[in-house]
């Protein structure tokens, strides 16, 4: 008898028993395990009991909303880590932009898209598993796909996205003292030649300059030398590649 693998556990949080039995049905073919609930006020003590790789999580719900079991979620350090996918209806392009901002890894639409659902659940799992191990810090080739899935959604939602290069040789101090400064929306990751990269989710370009005035502070304050950087802003109306804002970044360095 050989033992089988775990399946990798979701969380589905959702106050349709219909929504729940379709997505259990969508996911469980593709092998994984799903726990539900209709219940959003149960969300905090099931991610703890259970422990799951990833949460779908419906925005609206009676009683507590997606939106503050989210808040609870990423307040909690034994579930903070949990990638959360928003399940929203059509009309709550407002909300997505909150959910995103408050540290949602990304959302999906109804009525559900079979595809699409395990496309996107699969790709916040992917995105958590290559974190572990890695301080947090993500790998080039992932944090470039994470800036193009920005950058898509800044142009469907209407907003800006900013990008920082920093260029230092004391790359591990630096991402250590960058990790507990940063929003819960923003990512930190490695840059090919040794630079830190930093997406800054839902920032215009004054509010860019800002974060870099900050960061000057900080790294004035902390570090033995102040690092080269730059910062670059993608506008919902631009027409901008991952790799085209990541080349303008350079070339400000």
């Amino acid at each position: 008898m050989t033992d089988e693998a775990p399946k990798i556990r979701i969380l589905a949080v959702d106050d349709s028993i219909v929504n729940l039995k379709l997505l259990s049905i969508f996911l469980g073919k593709e092998g994984f395990e799903v726990i539900t609930s209709h219940q959003s006020v149960e969300t905090l003590s099931l991610a703890m009991l259970h422990e799951p790789a990833l949460i779908l999580l419906d925005t609206s719900m009676p009683g507590l909303s997606g939106l503050e079991v989210l808040h609870q979620l990423k307040a909690n350090t034994r579930t903070q880590a949990i990638p959360v996918v928003m399940v929203t209806a059509r009309n709550q392009g407002a909300d997505v932009k909150t959910a995103l901002e408050a540290g949602a890894f990304d959302y999906v639409k109804k009525p559900h898209d079979e595809a699409e659902i395990v496309a996107r659940v699969r790709s916040a799992i992917r995105h958590r598993q290559s974190l572990e191990g890695l301080t947090g810090l993500l790998p080039p080739a992932l944090f470039l796909r994470l800036l193009e899935r920005e950058l898509t959604l800044g142009k469907r939602n209407g907003w800006y996205v900013s990008l920082c290069l920093i260029r230092t040789d004391l790359v591990e101090d630096t991402a250590k003292l960058l990790s507990g400064k940063l929003r819960s929306s923003d990512l930190l990751g490695h840059h090919r030649r040794g630079d830190l990269a930093v997406l800054l989710s839902s920032c215009s370009s004054e509010q860019a300059g800002g974060f870099v005035q900050r960061l000057c502070r900080i790294l004035d304050a902390e570090m033995p030398a102040r690092p080269r950087l730059s910062i670059v802003t993608a506008g919902p109306l631009e027409s901008v590649t991952a790799a085209g804002l990541m080349e303008k970044a350079e070339a400000l360095l």
